[in-house]
């Protein structure tokens, strides 16, 4: 598969991931991959972060692209509390650090210890919880660009399809590292 096709399906089954199907926001995805991309050597920032959500949210949630949570939202049955702002642009800021210190071994860790180390990073981001919605998308976007810069194919985690009732395996395997972490 070349690169270009194995970008788009990461992308289209990222949104399926959240059933979300529109070729609206496959193109907002597609954007954000463009914009990210396009900035992959610049240090990671908060505004950076902001961007790429506001990439992806702003035709389907444009009240809330770009923008940090400011409230309390329940993922999964458990209530993700807002700090303040003050602490969630300070908790963003070490993710964006350790993003980085991640590039920075690639010469030193093996591999196998480079994946681990971009999937301890992006369970960060998640449980972090930066927006209203589109956590996810955004997350797994910045989990791919790291593992592109640390020398790691792209990760496909494939979705529900559309009228699917249960989860697709990789899906299932992917919410794992939520539960066990």
């Amino acid at each position: 598969m070349s690169e270009a096709k194995e970008i788009k399906e990461m992308l289209e089954q990222s949104n399926w991931i959240e059933r979300e199907y529109s070729d609206r926001a496959l193109k907002d995805a597609v954007k954000a991959w463009d914009w990210i991309y396009a900035h992959r050597n610049e240090d990671l920032k908060l505004k950076h972060v902001l961007r790429i959500h506001e990439l992806l949210a702003r035709n389907i949630r444009p009240d809330i692209a770009g923008k940090l949570r400011n409230c309390d939202v329940w993922i999964g049955g458990q209530c993700k509390r807002f700090i303040s702002d003050y602490l969630l642009r300070r908790e963003v800021d070490e993710f964006c650090k350790d993003y980085w210190r991640i590039c920075s071994l690639k010469k030193q860790k093996t591999l196998e210890e480079l994946q681990e180390m971009v999937k301890q990073n992006h369970i960060k981001f998640e449980n972090i919880h930066v927006f209203v919605d589109f956590n996810g998308r955004s997350g797994r976007l910045l989990m791919n660009m790291l593992r592109i810069k640390c020398g790691l194919s792209i990760l496909v985690i494939h979705g529900w399809a559309l009228g699917d009732e249960d989860f697709h395996f990789e899906q299932d395997c992917y919410y794992s590292w939520f539960r066990n972490n």
